[in-house]
């Protein structure tokens, strides 16, 4: 069950940091 655990909350994870990048994204992108 832990392996389940780790599968399911390290993509979470991974997508909640690229949600921050894509957020902050635009920021570089126009300078």
């Amino acid at each position: 069950w832990r392996l389940c655990f780790w599968v399911s909350i390290i993509p979470a994870t991974i997508l909640a940091l690229g949600m921050e990048l894509c957020a902050e994204s635009p920021q570089w992108l126009y300078k």
